[in-house]
């Protein structure tokens, strides 16, 4: 009897565990999926806002953000903001209101108009909500004196509506909850589900529950849409500004069935989750990150990702580029072409990984880059490598050959006070490209050292280890030397820049800038991994800042100045607008010889 008793408290804990797990795994049905129709066509969550507010206090952006020196250097760009009184009191109103839980979705969507829906359950005193739906019937009937109210029953509920002409606006405080919406039938329903007396809601809709079932269990902020209704209006519009759109795109949209991306603050760093539902799609293995073995421990930044031939890929009209970049590619294009090569050949020599690494000692002025594509015929790729650096007219390349593997390097080009010498180098399973040849050198020595890889370190594991294993991409950016290198070197020059730029102190004082360590540290790395698994495809991205806001920063400040040096250095490399040679010549003319580098081995031409 007693072991009959002791197994039955057993099974009874068992269950009980069972059901604290489930329950644990289930914030992703919130009441707000609920409520909302199961047709609904896109929705942004906020589930805990005052769990958010706590969370962002520990990040490292706002850490930063709190830093004396930030906030003394962004005390004066602050003060001439425009202060609006009226902004000013919302802001405290809607403080005092202590919102916790709010969303906002699109129910339908037709030609001419969409059905919205938005609420949020509060905190405070339900007064200051009342006071707060005053002032917007009060600015409702300013701004449109012709408008009417009206008072609408509804099961216990009274719902206010507002209308003017063909617009609706219906408003309910029920609970510790107010609904707007401009639908009323939409929010009647919503309160018949809020009461738990309808059918089918959002929860319910399986892309729904199949897309935000992989993400985080407590995000902070989420997104959903269902594609699928607006699929045929998004291909109609690409097909209004692009004619002759790629046909298999088009394809590949209609099979995406939703979309859901989460944001979610982690202690010091933020988490970026999204996931494409694409029904059918198939699991794939992860990637070998092969170039991985070029890196070291001092590597700042790596990424990788799949080599793909796109699925009828059309190459963009050189004559819509200002910058002359695509009609510099496009000398390079019709060269291969003019020597038997084409774009079939291109894929099948190369993939199917491709890879940029850097490296930027803290002694160097300049980072050392280099892209990397793994090869899968050789010969093709040597083909199109001497093709490459043979061009009719421009600076000379020399070639060499270094235990074994081919070394092209363009003659040193002079930007500003930098040297650069483009180095393409070949071997057996990599096609190397750098911006100096010491660089590439550098590089392809480790392929055959033992010295310790990047992966090897603990911050490059445990980032590594925090998201899903990568299929179809993935990057690591060292943020905190990044940061160092490029801020450090700039922060006294903007200070002398500005001394020359008049009234630039008005809204800058660059003597406040912050040092360079104050920022860098609360920085730590920031990886990213794309991979594919059932059913659709899955992007990670953790970090002080993600790697979508990391690259749009980036971006953003750099490109006015790599774009005046990427096109100096290719229009050095394009071939002569001359009609080249009919067929290739495995055998090219003699080229200049090479630089003196030492321990090279100069390739003699047969």
């Amino acid at each position: 009897m007693k072991r009959i008793f002791i197994a039955a408290l057993l099974a009874v804990v068992a269950l009980l565990a069972i059901i604290v797990l489930l329950t644990k795994r289930s914030p992703h049905s919130t009441r707000v999926a609920e409520f909302l129709p199961p047709e609904t066509v896109a929705l942004v969550h906020l589930p805990d806002v005052p769990r958010s507010r706590e969370r962002w206090a520990k990040t490292a952006l706002s850490q930063i953000l709190h830093e004396p020196e930030v906030e003394a250097f962004l005390e004066r760009p602050r003060s001439k903001i425009p202060q609006n009184e009226e902004i000013a009191r919302r802001m405290d109103q809607v403080g005092r209101i202590d919102p916790r839980e709010a969303f906002l979705a699109v129910t339908s969507v037709t030609d001419n108009s969409a059905s919205l829906l938005c609420g949020f359950s509060y905190r405070g005193k339900k007064e200051e909500v009342t006071a707060l739906v005053a002032d917007l019937r009060k600015a409702l009937q300013t701004q449109w004196p012709a408008g009417k109210t009206d008072i609408v029953q509804t099961a216990g509920d009274e719902i206010e509506t507002w209308t003017n002409g063909n617009t609706t606006i219906a408003l309910v405080l029920k609970g510790d909850w107010l609904f707007l919406g401009n639908d009323l039938s939409v929010l009647k329903t919503a309160l018949e589900r809020f009461d738990g007396k309808a059918g089918s809601a959002l929860r319910d809709n399986m892309n729904f529950r199949a897309a935000v079932s992989r993400m985080p269990l407590d995000f902070d902020a989420l997104g959903f849409v269902r594609v699928r209704p607006l699929s045929e209006r998004l291909i109609s519009l690409m097909l209004m500004t692009n004619p002759t759109g790629d046909p298999h795109q088009m394809d590949e949209l209609k099979k995406v069935e939703a979309f859901a991306g989460t944001s979610k603050f982690e202690g010091e760093n933020i988490r970026e989750t999204i996931f494409v539902l694409t029904p059918g799609e198939k699991k794939k293995e992860p990637m070998v990150r092969s170039a991985l073995a070029m890196t070291s421990t001092n590597s700042l930044i790596y990424y990788a990702g799949m080599f793909q031939k796109p699925a009828n890929f059309r190459w963009p009209n050189p004559a819509v580029d200002p910058s002359g970049l695509m009609r510099s590619a496009q000398g390079f294009l019709d060269n291969f072409s003019a020597q038997g090569l084409s774009a079939e050949d291109f894929w099948s020599a190369f993939g199917p990984e491709c890879s940029f690494l850097m490296e930027w000692p803290a002694t160097a002025q300049i980072p050392a880059p280099i892209a990397v594509l793994d090869i899968r015929d050789k010969v093709k790729a040597q083909r199109f490598a001497e093709v490459l650096a043979q061009p009719k007219a421009g600076p000379a390349w020399t070639r060499q050959v270094i235990d074994g593997t081919s070394f092209y390097q363009l003659q040193p080009t002079g930007i500003a006070m930098f040297q650069l010498s483009v180095t393409l180098a070949i071997t057996d399973k990599f096609f190397v490209a750098g911006m100096s040849f010491d660089s590439v050198r550098t590089a392809l020595a480790r392929l055959k050292s033992g010295e310790p890889k990047l992966d090897k370190t603990a911050a490059f594991q445990k980032a590594a280890d925090s998201v899903h294993a990568p299929s179809g991409g993935f990057g690591y950016i060292e943020s905190r030397q990044v940061f160092e290198r490029i801020y450090g070197p700039l922060r006294p020059f903007a200070m002398m820049w500005a001394g020359f730029m008049k009234g630039s102190s008005d809204y800058v004082d660059v003597t406040k800038l912050p040092a360079t360590e104050t920022i860098s540290k609360h920085l730590g790395p920031v990886i990213y991994s794309q991979s594919s698994v059932e059913d659709g495809a899955l992007s990670e991205s953790i970090g002080p800042v993600t790697m979508t806001q990391a690259l749009f920063a980036i971006g953003a400040g750099s490109m006015g100045a790599a774009v005046p040096l990427v096109k100096k250095q290719i229009q050095a490399m394009t071939p002569s607008s001359a009609a080249p040679a009919a067929g290739f010549s495995p055998s090219p003319p003699p080229m200049t010889p090479p630089l003196a580098t030492p321990g090279a081995v100069p390739l003699t031409t047969p």
